[in-house]
């Protein structure tokens, strides 16, 4: 009974969350439209060269720091406005000095990009990642501190000012470096909220700590963060395909391949939020292995759900997709993205969150190594031969084998075997009866007279939704009957 409160718990939680993380990308869904449409590709690919620079550095910069902070949060939970703020003080330090020493390569990066706006921007770029990255735990933070709503609100605030500013700044201005200096003040007022709410904080705990008692929270945080932050490195390094495409080919060729990895940010958000949720119930659960597992095989089949229905349903109607969103100078990127597609199916299957749970980072950021090592030359082996497609394909094979050593290791942490370890026959069933539903209703569309690309998201759309609830309903997965009588006291 216990256990079935907490999985409720945790499922409103991760509903309430992943609600807001799909209210922003829905509210921020006009930035790759209007961008798209009023900025030449070229000029596009710029803007998606200095995105993808801005995530690698959140991705390399913070070491970790800030993924280890929910472990100390619920180990000591009277220091929780200390274990926040030296996350702060430590991402602006590195920072600051990683980014001031890349003002010695600007020439090199320019050049090795293709594109000598990098080096005229840089200056402006270095201070947006001085005042955005250390705020960037701050949803994660509110989570963990069980504020759902403000996290809620924090998040959607955070992502409209962002692309208002960016949509507003480069229709009046056109000009890059304007638009990042706009993002600057809007990341220095939201990094000033996140010092006062837990300046506010210790005020409300009376919390009175000696220097030297910081000092080795900070340095207890630095030895568990580095090995998740070593391998969060390397995982940056697996978006280098995307500055190898940006070295090997054309800028446009870039922005092609860049539009065809079109992430849909609130989908790995979803997942992300539901294995955070997961991670501090089970760090109670850690010694009772049956418990954790349950924990486990509960939230892998609750993601794998959340993300193949809208994987499935992109790839059968990519084409009016792509038209929708980038419209049609970019339609020859839609084979790329249903290619993509196949990184979100894999992120239901990521066990990255158990290392954590099990203090197991070191292992973890060896794990990493090798998968980057393969990765880089996979894709580079793409890239000499010229197809931006072999770049792609050998670096999803090198991912999934990545996921098995991952999935091998998890056996060893819940004491199972693999047989055990995820529900396969819920996540087969699941996954056979989404595809059924993509193929009928793209059948349904293309036999129907029908030629408005926005017509056939609409209608195919709508037959796949009713098809998959009914054919989930029936076979007792997602059991929506059941649950409006229960919600609305029916029969």
């Amino acid at each position: 009974m216990v256990e079935k409160l907490v999985s409720q718990s945790r499922n409103k939680k991760a509903l309430i969350l992943s609600a807001g993380k799909l209210v922003s990308f829905v509210l921020t869904f006009f930035v790759p439209i209007f961008l798209s449409r009023y900025l030449l590709v070229e000029e596009y690919g710029s803007y998606k060269q200095v995105v993808l620079i801005w995530i690698l550095s959140y991705q390399v910069f913070g070491l970790g720091i800030d993924q280890g902070l929910f472990f100390f949060m619920k180990q000591a939970p009277e220091d929780t406005p200390i274990y926040a703020l030296n996350v702060l003080f430590f991402n602006t330090v590195s920072v600051a000095i990683l980014m001031g020493i890349g003002f010695l390569f600007t020439d090199q990066l320019s050049s090795f990009l293709d594109n000598p706006t990098i080096k005229d921007i840089y200056p402006s770029f270095f201070f947006l990642v001085l005042v955005s990255l250390p705020s960037q735990h701050f949803e994660h933070y509110l989570m963990v501190l069980d504020k759902i709503k403000l996290n809620l609100i924090v998040q959607i605030v955070s992502e409209v000012s962002k692309s208002i500013i960016i949509v507003g700044l480069y229709y009046f201005y056109k000009d890059l470096k304007i638009v990042i200096q706009g993002l600057i003040c809007f990341y220095s007022l939201r990094l000033l909220v996140l010092i006062l709410f837990n300046v506010n904080m210790i005020k409300q705990m009376n919390l009175t700590r000696s220097y030297q008692h910081i000092f080795s929270t900070l340095k207890a945080q630095i030895r568990y963060g580095l090995p998740i932050g070593f391998s969060k490195i390397s995982e940056a390094f697996l978006s280098y395909d995307k500055l190898i495409i940006s070295s090997f080919f054309s800028l446009r060729t870039f922005t092609m391949y860049s539009v065809g990895c079109f992430d849909i940010p609130f989908l790995p958000s979803m997942a992300n939020t539901y294995l955070d949720l997961m991670a501090v119930d089970m760090l109670t659960k850690k010694g009772i292995h049956s418990d954790a597992l349950k924990i486990w095989k509960d939230v892998i089949s609750k993601i794998f759900l959340i993300l193949i229905i809208p994987v499935v349903f992109l790839f059968f109607y990519a084409d009016e997709f792509f038209v929708l969103i980038f419209s049609k100078k970019y339609l020859n990127s839609s084979p790329i993205f249903r290619l993509y597609l196949i990184n979100f199916i894999l992120i239901s299957m990521n066990a990255e969150v158990l290392y954590r749970v099990f203090n197991e980072g070191k292992k973890l950021a060896a794990l990493y190594g090798t998968y980057v090592f393969s990765s880089v030359i996979a894709v580079s082996i793409g890239a000499y031969l010229g197809n931006i497609y072999f770049c792609l394909i050998g670096k999803f094979v090198c991912t999934i084998m990545y996921s098995l050593m991952l999935l091998k290791d998890a056996k060893g942490f819940f004491k199972t075997d693999f047989k055990e370890l995820l529900p396969w026959g819920e996540m087969g069933i699941t996954f056979a009866s989404v595809i059924t539903a993509g193929i009928v209703s793209r059948l349904i569309v293309t036999a129907a007279p029908i030629s408005n690309g926005f017509t056939i998201l609409v209608i195919g759309g709508s037959i796949f939704s009713i098809l998959v609830a009914v054919i989930l309903n029936f076979l007792g997965i997602l059991p929506i009957v059941s649950f409006l009588k229960r919600r609305y006291q029916i029969g």
